[in-house]
């Protein structure tokens, strides 16, 4: 199976943010710096992840995405289907 870069892109985020989980929010350009991503395209991604109701967009002092839901939550089939 062929996966397209922007799917590939929101399964690194996702892995990102789960081993990172303390840490959240992040912004997509620390992810993006983390695992070799281009920013802009890492920013579009997020758009339509939040869009779907995977991730959540937080403003204030600490910007950047949790989780919308618990990430045991989130199937594989939900990520295809929101970057798709």
């Amino acid at each position: 199976m062929k996966v397209s870069n922007a799917t590939a892109y929101a399964l690194l985020a996702f892995v990102y943010m789960v081993r990172h989980a303390t840490e959240l929010p992040v912004s997509s350009g620390a992810i993006a710096k983390a695992e070799g991503i281009p920013p802009g395209y890492l920013a579009k991604v997020f758009g339509r992840l939040v869009k779907a109701g995977i991730v959540k967009s937080v403003k204030g002092r600490r910007k950047g995405y949790v989780f919308a839901k618990h990430p045991e939550e989130i199937s594989l089939l939900d990520m295809f289907e929101a970057i798709e």
